[in-house]
Parts: C-alpha cells; sequence; structure tokens
C-alpha cells in the first residue's frame, strides 16, 4: 500500500527560508537607512531651534551702538582690522552703557548671553555651538572692531549623528548697529 504524506520536503523548506532570509535583509537595511534619516532629521531640527534662539539674541543686540570688546582665548581683537575673524567672547555697549554679551564655552559648546551685564539665565543657553566668526562689513579699508557701525555673524552649530558623523548647521546674520554713532 502506498501512502502519500502531507507535509514539506527539506527542499521547499530551505528555499523559503532563503527567500524569507533575502526578503528580511531587504526589509532590515530599509528599516535602518529609515531610523538613521529620521536621527539625522531630530537632530537638524534642534539645530535649527538653537539657530532661532540665537537670532533672537542677536536681535535684541541691535540696541547697541559699538564693540566693546571681542576676544578670543582672552586676546583682544578690539584694535584688528581681521576678516573672519574667530571669537569666544563679545560685549557690545550702547551710549546708555546697556551691555550685551555673548560668550562661548568651547568645552561644552555652550553660548551664553546676557543683557546690560545681568547673570547668565539657563533660558539664555545656546547649546552645540562650536565657533563663532566675525568680520566687519561696510567699512572702508582699516576699519576697526571698535570703529565699525556693522558686522556680519557666522555661527557654526553641530552636533554628533547617528554612526559617528557629525551634523552641522551655520546661520549666517548681518548686524547693524541701531545707535551707532
Amino acid at each position: 500500500m502506498k501512502f502519500k504524506s502531507k507535509g514539506f520536503t527539506l527542499i521547499e523548506i530551505m528555499v523559503s527560508t532563503a527567500i524569507l532570509s533575502i526578503l528580511l535583509s531587504v526589509i532590515f537595511s530599509i528599516f535602518i537607512s529609515t531610523q538613521k534619516n529620521i536621527k539625522k532629521t531630530e537632530i537638524k531640527s534642534e539645530l535649527q531651534l538653537n539657530a532661532k534662539k540665537l537670532l533672537e539674541c542677536i536681535n535684541r543686540t541691535m540696541q547697541a551702538g559699538y564693540i566693546y570688546s571681542i576676544s578670543n582665548n582672552n586676546v583682544n581683537f578690539i584694535n584688528s582690522t581681521s576678516e573672519n575673524l574667530i571669537i569666544d567672547n563679545i560685549v557690545l555697549k550702547n551710549d546708555d552703557g546697556e551691555t550685551f554679551t555673548f560668550n562661548l564655552d568651547k568645552n561644552t559648546h555652550k553660548l551664553f548671553y546676557s543683557y546690560d551685564g545681568g547673570q547668565f539665565n539657563k533660558s539664555d543657553v545656546i547649546e552645540n555651538v562650536h565657533n563663532i566668526k566675525v568680520s566687519i562689513i561696510n567699512g572702508e579699508s582699516g576699519t576697526t572692531y571698535k570703529e565699525c557701525d556693522s558686522l556680519k555673524l557666522s555661527v557654526t552649530l553641530a552636533k554628533n549623528g547617528p554612526y559617528k558623523d557629525i551634523i552641522d548647521y551655520v546661520v549666517t546674520t548681518n548686524l547693524y548697529f541701531r545707535n551707532a554713532n
């Protein structure tokens, strides 16, 4: 008597396992790629929020009339005419004596902002700031930072992304002093 057994042969199981593994590897690679892109987008969004906060602080400084101090590693460049000067501290003042201070902590990559010599508040901290570049605009040749009435600020915000890559966001704006002499 001949019996016809129901079930799968070993070859059928191996073929279906191979097809399943190919499909899973494709799905897994798409999933990983999507996760990486989502993380990059989240980081870029965070950097854009920090940039917005920075621009709001810069907008408040437009009341200033002149640069009181501009430095990097405690070296003052107030009488410099250098282009694209990388700085970590700038103090702006107006004729009423009000001060606007930006101070970059290079170890923590936090930019602290204070108005009128006040204490640095937690709300006045912009995170993930890697460097600040300034240059004089609308100045004649030989114009120093002390004499200028406008600045070009370029701030680089950066953060480590997924898989050890660095995601950066550069904010460039012109700062015209409303109360310049």
